[in-house]
């Protein structure tokens, strides 16, 4: 079993990039959507037609330290929602626009933008296309398995 070092992987990265090492501590919260579970090649394709058409998606918000006070009846009066619903969901703030533009200019769109502006949160957002992961995750994988390709990982 060949171990790695996470931290030699990190140093290694902020190398390749130009930037400074952080050691901040974050708290994270996320959700995800699209997430296809098991993407695979059948006889006929691929086992999933969705995982094709759409991206898997890690979004959400973040804060600086273990804890963090959020004011959550002012969200709630800037979304136009009764205080208390236990999710938020897009489909519920899209309501009836017609479009992205649409919604964008929406009055819960923009008493969210604001509210989130003022509240010193940090987002997060990570979009993956199912497809093009997997042949990464296999690309990725090749090392364990042919270890004499590790010279040429970057490469590949």
């Amino acid at each position: 079993m060949t171990k790695i070092s996470v931290e030699d992987i990190k140093n290694a990265v902020f190398k390749r990039n130009g930037i400074s090492p952080f050691e901040e501590e974050m708290t994270f919260y996320y959700d995800e959507s699209g997430n296809c579970r098991k993407f695979c090649l059948t006889k006929t394709g691929f086992n999933s037609d969705d995982a094709l058409k759409g991206d898997f998606v890690l979004a959400g918000v973040a804060h600086e330290g273990k804890s963090f006070n959020i004011d959550i009846p002012a969200l709630y009066a800037a979304l136009d929602f009764k205080e208390g619903q236990k999710e938020l969901k897009f489909k519920h703030l899209f309501l009836n626009s017609k479009d992205f533009m649409t919604f964008i200019g929406s009055k819960r769109a923009t008493g969210f933008l604001n509210w989130l502006n003022k509240s010193g949160l940090y987002i997060h957002y990570s979009a993956v296309n199912n497809l093009f992961y997997s042949v990464v995750d296999i690309v990725d994988s090749l090392w364990e398995t042919f270890p004499q390709c590790f010279d040429y990982m970057w490469d590949i």
